[in-house]
């Protein structure tokens, strides 16, 4: 069921459009870093200086220009990108596993002998969804002070699954009084067993759409991180810190802003869009249901 929402959701409109916005960032992760002959920390002094003193603009041997230091600006976008959708995707999976777990133990227990568990959850869910996102992230990533590429991931991943547990335990509550799972209970199967054949593959297109379009947020969140200098610590290449590192020589040189500001915007829109497709498709499965 799962492929064949993904598959109606990559034939719509919005789907093939978010998708072909995250082939181009992908293609410049993967090939933008080998089009350079220089890695992304290593300034390159002897390509020259620009009229006004300032890094050199695109030519043969540096395609997009250097930045401040004189390093390479395509080598950098292309170790950026990689870094972002790592930990984009990577905190997301953590995320939505959490978020799984979480959403549907708790939509089972909910008006059970064990509602005390569904209690507990959601007042933990609640308290946390009190805090702004953005907020609560950057406050965790300054108490770390020294952060990593671990360090960042899991600091997105154990705070974003909160919005879509609370929408797996709606989803669960109403797998949970389906003439089918209680066919199930009522022929001796266990709890594990009827989550595991009956709620889970039900609850996997949901999940789905909604992990796609998280990773969207994961990417605004990793770069706002690495933009305010609470994220992974230089000189690893993140696109929010050439925003930070850019900004300085905005009016001189606006492609230090425009360029990683453009690889943000595609990256964020892309997967917007694939999310989008993915619940209206999900949204009329669950109709024909």
């Amino acid at each position: 069921m799962t492929r064949g929402i993904f598959a109606r959701a990559l034939a719509s409109g919005r789907g093939r459009a978010g998708l072909a916005l995250l082939g181009a960032v992908a293609l410049l992760a993967c090939v933008g870093p080998w089009l350079s002959t220089h890695g992304p920390n290593h300034s390159d002094f002897a390509a020259g200086i620009a009229p006004d003193g300032g890094p050199v603009g695109p030519c043969r041997a540096h395609l997009l220009g250097t930045d401040h230091l004189f390093r390479d600006e395509l080598s950098r976008l292309g170790h950026g990108a990689r870094f972002s959708l790592f930990v984009a995707v990577t905190a997301t999976l953590l995320s939505s596993l959490i978020a799984a777990v979480v959403g549907t133990v708790a939509g089972w227990t909910a008006g059970t002998r064990l509602a005390a568990i569904d209690h507990a959850a959601m007042r933990l869910v609640d308290v946390l969804l009190s805090f702004p996102y953005l907020l609560l992230v950057m406050a965790i990533g300054a108490a770390l002070d020294r952060t990593g590429a671990l360090t960042v991931l899991l600091v997105l991943g154990a705070t974003g699954w909160l919005g879509t547990a609370r929408i797996v335990r709606a989803k669960t509550m109403a797998l949970r009084s389906e003439g089918y799972v209680e066919a199930a209970r009522a022929l001796g199967g266990t709890a594990p067993h009827v989550l595991r054949a009956h709620v889970a593959p039900n609850v996997a297109g949901t999940v789905l759409a909604l992990s796609v379009a998280s990773i969207a947020s994961m990417i605004l969140a990793e770069s706002v991180l690495s933009y305010l200098a609470v994220g992974v610590e230089p000189p690893t290449a993140t696109l929010g810190r050439m925003l930070q590192e850019g900004q300085a020589a905005l009016t001189l040189r606006p492609r230090l802003v425009a360029l990683p500001g453009a690889v943000i915007l595609a990256s964020v829109l892309g997967f917007g869009l694939v999310g989008e497709a993915l619940r209206a498709a999900q949204a009329s499965e669950d109709r024909r249901a």
